[in-house]
Formats: structure tokens, sequence, C-alpha cells
């Protein structure tokens, strides 16, 4: 949420009742889940958000998701955040196909009842042979999706 909102954007995506909320009590927004996978590549420290909607930002029935991906060292952590319209069931949004998400990454939000092993059975880097971090950064987005 700090970096989203220190970003110039005029799409701000958690409201501040989302940040207070965490800031107060610790939860998390609703329809969020969160994963950590390894990492092994050169950056001691990177973050990457992307805005994700459904059809035109300005419309009350478009869904609005936020992608967050910030690496520690050795650690990757990605959150996926939507804002659904009310009344509005909840989604799944699929991931790029082909890629061994499940090797990849531990969902360690929401919790669940199982245990959490770490490290996953493979790992994002920089370097050709291995999946690579621009993977995960983009895991969700639609081929058809344009920059905004």
């Amino acid at each position: 949420m700090v970096m989203e909102s220190t970003a110039n954007d005029i799409y701000p995506f958690y409201t501040r009742q989302e940040r207070e909320q965490l800031r107060l009590s610790s939860k998390i927004p609703d329809n969020t889940a969160i994963w950590l996978a390894r990492y092994t590549g050169n950056n001691d420290l990177a973050f990457a958000g992307m805005h994700l909607w459904n059809d035109e930002p300005e419309r009350p029935e478009t869904i609005h998701c936020y992608v967050n991906t910030i690496v520690f060292g050795y650690v990757a952590i990605q959150t996926f955040t939507a804002h659904l319209p009310a009344g509005h069931p909840t989604i799944k949004i699929p991931a790029t196909p082909g890629v061994p998400w499940d090797s990849l990454l531990i969902r360690v939000w929401p919790t669940g009842t199982r245990t959490v092993r770490w490290p996953p059975n493979m790992t994002f880097s920089d370097t050709g042979g291995i999946i690579a971090l621009g993977d995960l950064v983009e895991r969700f987005k639609p081929t058809t999706a344009a920059s905004m």
C-alpha cells in the first residue's frame, strides 16, 4: 500500500478505509491473495505495481485489480487485490498459462488450514534457463492488455 500510494497515479487503488484498517487492526483488504517466491537474480530490492481493469476505469461496473510484486534479496512477495462492484460475485483471474505457478509460488494469504513449506520447488531469476522475475510481475496481465 505504501509503494502504491507514493506513485503519482491518476487511478489510486487502495482506499483510505483499507489503509486505515491495515494500519489500525492489520486487516488485509477483502479479495486479496498473497504469495511468496524464491528469487536468485541480481536485484537486492525491486518493486513493480500493475493496475488491471476489465473495462474502462470510470465505469461503475468495472473490476479494478492491483498486482504488487516486491523483491527483498532472495524473497519475492506478490499481492493481488480486486475491487469488485457492489453485488458482484468473487472472481478468479487467470494467470499466464504454461508456467508452473504451483511450483514457483507459495500462497500465504488467505491462510486456510494448510502448512506453508519453504522454499518452493522452483525459483525466479533474471538469467536464461530459469523463469524470469518479469514473468511473475506480469503473470495476471492479459495478452491483449494495453499499457496505461
